[in-house]
């Protein structure tokens, strides 16, 4: 069900016990009588991905696509009110992000030093919203009158808000001279252009998860990977490196320098962490304990408890 009223009507009605709810819905779900069950841990990443930047696939890689100039993508990550989305659209209910899938707990608790302090400390600087300076890379990219691009909007499982933040993001870059063409798409059609690395100028957002060390795989390796999204062979040589290291120490070191490359490079338009929450009804449902990720899906049922 796309449509967030839907599922929360669905919700009301008792066709289903569990429902992903936009959180300015949620409101209206708890004054019906139903009650919002939080995750455990903040495990879904709202991020953004720029499509065509396939610098490890020279036979891929348009040269033409704006993205392809480090300023634009700099640009447009400047021009994203990301506080004002934060605040309208998820209710304040989200921690900021710096690099796609780095979590400054959960993966500095599997590999410690992997989070850099700097990424913190240089966001304002480098992302921070900032629409002159957004405009002024524009122009030093070649791009003064700004230039069309497509954002693919479609609905997600654990990510109630994303079309939502597509539009808002639109909207921000509309603001600084671009042109955006919203799409409203099916996902697999979308998942089928970035996984044969044919969504050259386009964008289009993903909910993310912690565990860098296997999300970089999947998401920034040029060849056996699931998103193709940032490819660069910088990202391909400190992959081989880290095949042929068992220290783990030395191993951090290797996804930290990953980290800060993807983070010099403007790889991704990263936003926030969220607690993953659903919707329930308390006359069926107890308690609910998961994880934090929604891949699709809500996992961990088992540990549902029922009513009396």
């Amino acid at each position: 069900m796309p449509e967030g009223v839907t599922r929360l009507a669905t919700l009301l009605a008792g066709e289903v016990h569990v429902a992903d709810v936009e959180r300015a819905l949620q409101k209206d779900a708890v004054a019906k009588g139903m009650q919002i069950v939080s995750s455990t841990l903040s495990g879904n990443q709202v991020v953004w991905y720029f499509g065509g930047l396939y610098f490890a696939s020279p036979d891929k890689l348009n040269p033409k696509v704006p993205f392809v100039a480090k300023q634009v993508r700099q640009a447009m990550n400047m021009a994203i009110n990301r506080q004002a989305i934060a605040d309208n659209l998820l209710l304040g209910k989200a921690q900021p992000a710096r690099v796609a899938t780095y979590h400054p707990e959960l993966d500095n608790t599997l590999w410690p030093g992997l989070w850099n302090p700097a990424w913190d400390q240089r966001f304002e600087e480098m992302y921070g919203y900032n629409p002159s300076r957004a405009r002024a890379l524009l122009q030093e990219a070649g791009y003064p009158q700004g230039f069309a691009f497509t954002v693919y909007l479609f609905p997600l499982a654990g990510l109630p808000e994303q079309v939502d933040i597509g539009q808002a993001m639109a909207l921000d870059w509309q603001a600084i001279g671009l042109k955006p063409k919203l799409v409203e798409v099916d996902f697999p059609r979308v998942r089928e252009l970035y996984r044969t690395k044919a969504i050259h100028g386009a964008v289009w957002g993903l909910r993310g998860r912690a565990l860098a060390a296997d999300s970089i795989r999947i998401i920034n390796r040029s060849q056996d990977g699931v998103i193709y999204a940032y490819e660069h062979p910088f990202i391909e040589e400190r992959l081989q490196a880290l095949g042929s290291l068992l220290d783990p120490g030395a191993r951090t070191k290797v996804l930290r320098e990953i980290g800060d490359h993807k983070f010099n490079e403007f790889a991704e338009m990263t936003l926030f962490w969220l607690f993953a929450e659903a919707a329930v009804n308390p006359k069926v449902i107890a308690d609910y304990v998961f994880p934090g990720s929604i891949p699709g899906f809500y996992t961990h049922l088992e540990y549902i408890k029922l009513a009396p």
